[in-house]
């Protein structure tokens, strides 16, 4: 009987709990009506307001203008790269990813190289086409030299211009050397004072070492396939090796003395110590094996004088990341000595970080139809480079 009691009481008391009164329910309602739904993330979000003024946008095509939904689906993915990249190595430097377009307009870095093929022979040939680019262009220096540009301008512009930074004239020459069949790249990195001022003054002569080769050539030519053969010397075996003993002394002699000579003047040619030493940044241009050049080994090329460069040589200090025209790597490797021990096996994962992930298979076994399924930053949205500009 008392069990009983003890059961309805508890039902009573669930039963007058779980009843709501009218106005508390209209309450409720009230209080979720002012609840809004989860806002979706776009592009103008994640990414940095332009600071470009661009006075005559209307004379610019669409393309340049706006950012298409693959573009901003492409930027998406990039800004969530970013952001993971900088939560697991936040002691890294920003990288080189969506800087501002002519127009304003956030690009990706690689939709900005472009594979082209000028109607000039002599454009195909590396050194050739980096000569081309570091006279025809004028050079600005970035300021201040130790910041990522803002802008990244198209191929097309700089042409028309005819100046522009280093990221400029390495992205110009890096389309040019792929459309020509080199496996190129351009490289975001630091380098010293000298090559970030375009400063040649300790680097030797080139001109003079183009008469040297041009006047060897000359006298090959000259050489005729039928001559006249000289009478032969009848000479002491003992006393010619005697006098090539001797005229190897003094040559060694001579080999010390210029040593120590040029020693002494780069003792004095040094230049002063450099306040920025290790954060200027500067871009530059790779050139890897393969292709349809004969290229045997890695080296660089510095797109605002035309040379060539050592993958080891000690102006450069360091790398933050390559790219083309199809994907962007990010160095892992230890730059603390420069870029003397960097390896350049783009598919070694735990040495260079992709951004797009790619399979194992040779990427010219690979179907369009298998290619038009993934993320692809093919996006041409700015006009073709002609031989006019």
């Amino acid at each position: 009987m008392n069990d009983h009691i003890v059961n309805k009481t508890i039902e009573e008391k669930i039963d007058s709990e779980s009843v709501i009164d009218v106005q508390q329910l209209n309450d409720i309602n009230d209080q979720t009506d002012d609840i809004s739904p989860p806002k979706t993330i776009i592009v103008d979000d994640i990414l940095p307001i332009s600071i470009v003024a661009c006075s005559n946008l209307e004379d610019y095509p669409e393309s340049y203008r706006l950012n298409s939904k693959k573009e901003e689906l492409l930027l998406t993915f990039v800004e969530n790269f970013r952001r993971q990249y900088h939560h697991i190595y936040r002691d890294r430097k920003s990288l080189f990813l969506n800087p501002f377009n002519e127009c304003g307009i956030p690009k990706f870095v690689c939709t900005t190289v472009r594979p082209t093929i000028l109607p000039y022979s002599d454009l195909t040939e590396w050194n050739l086409t980096a000569s081309f680019i570091a006279d025809h262009l004028n050079y600005d220096l970035l300021d201040p030299p130790y910041e990522l540009p803002k802008t990244l301008c198209s191929p097309t512009k700089i042409l028309t211009d005819q100046h522009g930074n280093c990221f400029d004239y390495a992205n110009l020459l890096c389309s040019l050397l792929i459309g020509a069949g080199y496996d190129a790249y351009i490289v975001s990195g630091y380098a010293t004072r000298e090559i970030c001022y375009m400063d040649t003054t300790r680097l030797p002569n080139p001109y003079i070492r183009k008469e040297q080769e041009e006047s060897v050539e000359q006298l090959k030519s000259q050489c005729k396939k039928y001559g006249v053969k000289s009478l032969k010397i009848l000479t002491s075996e003992y006393d010619a090796s005697m006098h090539q003993r001797h005229l190897k002394t003094i040559q060694e002699e001579k080999i010390k003395i210029q040593e120590e000579e040029n020693q002494r003047i780069a003792e004095i040619e040094r230049p002063i110590s450099d306040p920025l030493y290790g954060i200027r940044i500067h871009a530059w241009i790779l050139i890897r094996p393969g292709g349809r050049h004969e290229i045997s080994e890695a080296f660089y090329i510095e797109p605002t004088t035309g040379y060539r460069k050592a993958t080891d040589d000690s102006d450069y200090l360091g790398i933050e990341s390559v790219w083309n025209h199809e994907n962007l790597w990010v160095n892992m490797q230890e730059c603390s000595n420069g870029c003397k021990s960097l390896q350049f096996d783009l598919n070694d994962q735990a040495r260079w970080e992709c951004m797009f992930i790619r399979s194992n298979e040779n990427e010219k076994e690979l179907t369009h139809k298998r290619l038009s399924k993934t993320l692809s930053n093919q996006i041409d949205w700015f006009d073709k480079m002609s031989s006019k500009q």
